[in-house]
């Protein structure tokens, strides 16, 4: 018995021999594991050698590299901090990790690593910026979409005073009519925006047409069908040309145009290309989507403009019997429409800038003016109003309250511009607003005199929330004034017509 004991002892020393002697030298596995670690955290650091990110993903711009001294010369002590953004948007096959990781979280969590994206359903996306109005967050007032018609109001008699014709059309956000495919987290609201504005224009008299309606419609007949084609692209924000075909005859039928001769073209299947969700999301490549081809891309001439991306477009339709001059203020939405309108119009121009600016199209002496703008921008017609000479009112009031309501009048390029906000707490919620402005001869008369409807304003504040809905906007031509003006602003109060401000001001630099 003690002679196995004392063997087994004798084991017990040789094992803890053993293992003294490898103490401290950790296996080969784990030293390998280490080294390939390691080595894979360098590659995005080691490979801004050679193949850092230099071009930005769409909406996307790189940060500018870190500066240890200001421009003023003294020291930057955000330093750090920018270097750290610096690197976070220039390291090595950034976009190839950042698709990597959106595609374990989209096809497996079935959520997105970037806050523009929402993933939805059965492959769809939509643009984030949406999910808001979509869930019932940041709803407008009743006085902000009045503002909104009553601004398109101004801009429809503005064209009609110069014998256009005059359509004003939303483009729908894409959950608006596909809300089925949200997540079921993202919960849709019982209302929306467009349920304060439709009547709203229909107050006003606005000439609208009502793309939501007509969308709507058209699917239903699809899905009556049997048959598997939606009006929007799957994994893009914007409508597909069958989509963008429905709210082109929308429009031209409101305007008293047919063409049934669309119709009639038997439309092809296109590869299409990568869509702008598509690519937000998967910023090495996503895969082109398929689309539809009517042919109308072959109906037209660019005389302005090589694509229906730009700024500014003018076109030439090659079709002998097109009739009439357009001139459209468009968002990317119209990107499909373009082709539909250049070649149905002789000639046609599109405009993405803003604000609108309708003496472009005064200029242009276009018989028919379009406005499309997507859902999702539609309070700019009330934060940002178009550029046009402010219509003449036939009001007057003797009677004066002093209230905070503020006046400034700048140049804008050959207009005189003149704005401000009424007082809250003292005008009446609903008030009309216009502008008397004045200027004095040498003789201390009165030598021009003029009362203007400016465009109403929903006024932001520095974080871009919604300060208040009385702001007010109107330009005039500035070549016929002095530069010393007197200004007064006629506001309702209790019911009653009143001056609420007067100020004498100086504009011109």
């Amino acid at each position: 018995m003690m002679d196995i004991l004392r063997e087994e002892t004798d084991m017990a020393k040789d094992e803890t021999a053993t293992a003294g002697e490898g103490k401290g030298r950790p296996p080969m596995a784990a030293l390998c594991f280490c080294l390939v670690a390691f080595a894979l955290l360098l590659v995005p650091s080691v490979g801004l050698l050679g193949t850092a990110t230099t071009d930005g993903d769409m909406n996307m711009r790189l940060a500018d590299p870190p500066r240890l001294t200001m421009e003023d010369g003294s020291l930057n002590v955000n330093v750090l901090q920018d270097a750290g953004t610096w690197f976070s948007d220039h390291f090595a096959f950034r976009s190839q990790l950042v698709t990597a990781d959106a595609a374990l979280r989209s096809q497996v969590f079935h959520t997105s690593n970037n806050e523009q994206v929402v993933v939805g359903k059965d492959g769809w996306l939509f643009y984030g910026e949406t999910a808001g109005s979509y869930q019932g967050r940041g709803f407008m007032s009743a006085r902000e979409a009045d503002n909104i018609a009553f601004n398109l109001r101004l801009m429809q008699n503005h064209a009609l005073s110069q014998d256009r014709a005059f359509a004003f059309t939303i483009a729908p956000n894409k959950n608006s009519l596909y809300g089925q495919y949200m997540p079921d987290n993202y919960l849709a609201a019982s209302v929306s925006n467009m349920d304060l504005l439709k009547p709203a224009l229909q107050k006003r008299g606005v000439r609208y047409v009502d793309a939501f309606s007509a969308l709507q419609a058209a699917q239903a007949e699809i899905d009556a069908n049997g048959l598997d084609q939606a009006l929007y692209l799957k994994r893009d924000t914007h409508w597909n040309a069958l989509g963008a075909l429905v709210a082109f005859e929308s429009i031209e039928g409101a305007l008293g145009r047919t063409h049934d001769d669309v119709r009639a073209i038997k439309p092809q299947l296109v590869p299409g290309e990568v869509g702008d969700l598509d690519s937000l999301l998967y910023p090495a490549g996503g895969t082109p989507e398929p689309n539809l081809d009517y042919g109308a891309y072959r109906g037209f001439l660019y005389t302005e403009g090589q694509g229906v991306t730009d700024d500014g477009i003018a076109t030439e339709s090659v079709d002998p019997s097109a009739q009439g001059t357009l001139y459209a203020y468009r968002d990317s939405f119209s990107n499909a429409l373009i082709p539909y309108f250049a070649a149905a119009y002789k000639t046609a121009q599109f405009s993405k800038l803003v604000p609108y600016d309708l003496g472009a199209a005064d200029a242009a002496g276009a018989q028919t003016v379009v406005i499309e703008c997507a859902e999702r921008n539609v309070a700019d017609l009330a934060t940002d109003p178009a550029i046009m000479e402010a219509p003449l009112a036939n009001v007057s009031t003797a009677a004066v309250e002093e209230t905070g309501t503020t006046i400034r009048a700048i140049a804008d390029g050959d207009y005189l511009q003149v704005d401000g906000e009424l007082d809250a707490a003292a005008v009446d919620g609903d008030t009309d607003i216009y502008v008397r402005i004045e200027t004095t001869g040498e003789d201390g008369d009165v030598a021009f005199g003029a009362t203007y409807v400016p465009f109403r304003m929903t006024v932001l504040d520095d974080e871009g929330a919604v300060a208040n809905d009385l702001g007010y906007r109107m330009r005039i031509d500035g070549e016929r004034m002095s530069d010393r003006i007197d200004v007064s602003v006629l506001a309702r109060v209790d019911g009653t017509l009143k001056e609420v401000a007067h100020d004498a001001l100086s504009w011109k630099e």
